[in-house]
């Protein structure tokens, strides 16, 4: 599960297929998204102010800001469709604020740059309107306020994902949804002080690690406790499905559905946490895991002989997977891959049988995920109790991502003798005073596990080393909270451009208090000065 590349060099499906970076025409379309959905934003803020309900917009407006991510695995036809629907909205909720002030006799404010799109447009006409939008916007915006634009609608869509996970187990957060749409609608505004965004930038990233802890609770409500789990990562002859992304609730239906079938079932990526928790240790045809998308995920999907289900909210991109077999429970389906609706996996299960299936079995060592509560406190209270007495100097703290194992390997060996590690990525192995959990990137267990830590090392302790590698946006998140909660050594690795903006990347740790982790200045650190 743990990846063995080096530290500039990351390997997944993007650069498996030697395209990184997102072509121009993709930020055009998804500019001509947002553009949509704040101005939809504006007459919400405006219908909601007159005591207008507008709970459906609402979850509409996340569920399309979130989707905003996804867009470069469409297709002209599905992309043209998302902007027609986001257009009817806009025009369906600017009518209801102009009846609303009619009708109670009220005087009407509107956006003085309204945007209008035929309903027979093509994708080069929405082309043509996002890039209208971003030169206009990015024209008129200093540098500052451009990147601080940018890190704020990083921030929305990473929140909005996690709402849309919480509204998968039925539950909501009305506050969150409020202070995106009051942040969405700002961004309408032609001037914005860098309060005003630093206000929406944290209260929006203390939202979401809030919701990220609601939902570990929740989970632990409908799949019990999590205890540490070996994981079989062998196959077994027969008929499979490979069940891949994060979400829970489909696996769980997947397992219900196929339970008296003669077809195994295997987790992939994230869900390999799933092993851990105590309801799904009942299911005998989960078998085990298979493959990583820290890995490459085109190869793993290559080599399954067997139908694949890609979990709803799972960003996988499918563009060279387009075999048949491959299904999702997704409202929204990239081009060749199959919609499950209303939990019916009978096609699904269809195309498992037809498949060949794994040929023999093959063993494979096994892994463990997870970790007991008990366990938890065990370490961290052992782990205090040398650093009151001095004999350790601090303790570091890996991420759940590993794209840097070289340089972590350097770190831990430079530290071993000093400091405890505890990793979400990086398998420690047998270094003293060490711990490796793998959380499969479940990013509410791994707030568990540091709220934990917090009880016997408060989180911003001068002794506490975090160290990061790669720049998506819970990344990000993480470390802004981080600051916000007054933690003062973050590290960051260097980044590829792909994964984000140079400029920002730099914005983002001037402002957050983020240092640069490197072989070169590893030494710079009291932590791991010469033994």
């Amino acid at each position: 599960m743990y990846n063995n590349f080096s530290e500039n060099y990351e390997y997944d499906e993007c650069t498996a297929r030697g395209a990184c970076s997102v072509p121009p025409s993709v930020s055009a379309i998804q500019e001509t998204l947002l553009v949509i959905i704040r101005q939809s934003a504006f007459y919400i803020c405006k219908l909601k102010s007159l005591e207008k309900s507008t709970e459906c917009e609402d979850n509409q407006i996340i569920n399309m800001f979130a989707d905003v991510a996804a867009s470069t695995a469409y297709t002209d036809i599905q992309l043209c469709g998302m902007i027609n629907t986001a257009y009817n909205i806009l025009n369906v909720l600017r009518k209801r604020y102009q009846d609303k002030c009619k009708s109670l006799n009220l005087p009407k404010s509107d956006l003085r740059d309204k945007l209008y799109i035929k309903p027979e447009v093509t994708l080069a006409q929405i082309i043509a309107i996002g890039e209208q939008y971003f030169h206009k916007k990015y024209k008129s915006m200093p540098q500052d306020k451009k990147l601080y634009s940018d890190l704020l609608v990083n921030i929305i869509k990473n929140t909005s994902e996690s709402l849309i996970q919480l509204l998968d187990y039925s539950k909501s957060d009305s506050d969150t949804t409020d202070l995106i749409l009051n942040a969405l609608n700002m961004l309408n505004k032609s001037k914005v002080s860098d309060s005003d965004y630093l206000y929406y930038i944290e209260n929006l990233n203390k939202k979401n690690i809030h919701i990220l802890e609601r939902l570990y609770r929740i989970q632990k409500e409908n799949f019990g406790i999590i205890t540490e789990t070996e994981v079989s990562l062998s196959t077994k002859k027969g008929k499979a499905i490979l069940a891949s992304g994060s979400n829970l609730n489909d696996l769980y239906s997947l397992l219900e559905y196929t339970k008296n079938e003669e077809i195994d079932i295997y987790t992939h990526d994230n869900l390999i946490l799933a092993h851990a928790f105590e309801k799904f240790k009942n299911y005998k045809n989960l078998k085990g895991n298979f493959g990583s998308c820290k890995e490459n995920c085109i190869l793993d999907f290559a080599l399954f002989p067997g139908a694949i289900l890609i979990t709803k909210n799972s960003n996988i991109n499918t563009e060279y997977l387009y075999r048949g077999r491959i299904f999702t429970t997704a409202k929204i389906v990239p081009k060749g891959i199959a919609q499950i609706k209303n939990n019916d996996f009978s096609e699904l299960i269809k195309s498992a049988s037809e498949a060949k299936g794994f040929a023999k079995d093959k063993d494979k060592p096994s892994e463990v995920v997870g970790i007991s509560q008990h366990s938890l406190d065990e370490y961290f209270r052992k782990i205090s109790e040398k650093l009151k007495k001095k004999e350790l100097t601090g303790i570091i703290i890996f991420d759940s991502f590993g794209y840097n194992t070289d340089l972590y390997d350097t770190i831990a060996k430079k530290a071993s003798n000093k400091a405890a590690i505890l990793s979400f990525s990086y398998n420690t192995g047998n270094i003293k005073n060490s711990l490796t959990i793998n959380t499969g990137s479940n990013q509410g267990f791994i707030w568990k596990v540091l709220n934990t830590l917090n009880k016997y090392i408060t989180l911003n302790d001068d002794d506490i080393y975090y160290c990061f590698s790669k720049c998506d946006s819970r990344t990000i998140s993480n470390m802004i909270h981080l600051n916000l909660i007054g933690a003062k050594n973050i590290y960051l690795t260097n980044c590829s451009p792909n994964s984000i903006n140079p400029t920002l990347k730099n914005f983002i740790t001037k402002h957050f208090n983020i240092k640069t982790l490197s072989e070169n200045n590893i030494q710079a650190s009291d932590l791991f000065s010469s033994d």
